[in-house]
């Protein structure tokens, strides 16, 4: 194509560069360039695993997100009911141990943190496995 009639005023001065990709020869168009973003692209396969691995990580901090939400719950209600209760012991002109009240809240609340995790963690599993179903049969047809 070449160049055009120019801009920049009355005489047109400024060239213009009316070829698709200034300074590319032709056929290498969509070949990225020393230097130019992209000119390194990984692998589609390489790209997947890295989608696997994340969604995996993604799924465990969740887990371990519910799990540390659950267990910090169920101890601060527990505390918060020991204090109370300790409260109405003292009135009474006995008084409640801290042990005898919040030993077993700490065993709730990391059976019933761990069951919640647990159960997230297994959701992740299942959801990981059946992206990589999925990868592997996207790859397996797309090379036929």
């Amino acid at each position: 194509m070449g160049t055009g009639t120019g801009v920049g005023g009355p005489g047109g001065n400024i060239p213009i560069d009316l070829t698709p990709n200034p300074g590319v020869p032709p056929g290498h168009e969509g070949a990225p360039q020393d230097g130019q973003a992209g000119a390194s692209k990984p692998a589609p396969v390489d790209a997947r695993r890295r989608a696997v691995r994340r969604t995996a990580l993604l799924w465990a901090v969740i887990a371990f997100v519910a799990w540390n939400a659950i267990f910090d719950r169920i101890i601060v209600v527990s505390g918060r009911r020991y204090i109370r209760d300790a409260v109405g012991a003292d009135a009474g002109g006995s008084y409640l141990l801290l042990n005898e009240s919040m030993r077993p809240a700490v065993a709730q609340a990391f059976w019933a943190a761990t069951a919640v995790g647990s159960a997230i963690g297994a959701a992740g599993v299942v959801a990981v496995r059946r992206k990589k179903r999925h990868f592997r049969a996207h790859l397996s047809s797309s090379s036929m």
